[in-house]
């Protein structure tokens, strides 16, 4: 199963990039995919806190199964002026 995440402010700068493919073998939760991404879980819980998260272009809670097809984005807060 192939996802699209997307990755916008801090975690762009974090990851070093705004979109990427990944192979999941079955549904999963988008916070479980998230935490997944991490090197370390302290560092993933870190940006959980304040991360909100879309499928396919809807806000939805991180308990939401993300299947295959499935673009998944995470939205930190942003602030500007």
């Amino acid at each position: 199963m192939t996802i699209q995440l997307r990755f916008f402010a801090t975690l762009r700068k974090h990851f070093g990039e705004g979109e990427r493919l990944l192979e999941i073998p079955e549904p999963r939760r988008a916070k479980d995919i998230f935490i997944g991404l991490f090197d370390s879980r302290e560092t993933a819980e870190r940006f959980l806190r304040h991360t909100r998260f879309a499928v396919n272009c809807e806000y939805v809670p991180p308990e939401t199964l993300v299947k295959s097809g499935d673009e998944l984005a995470f939205i930190p807060p942003v602030s500007g002026g």
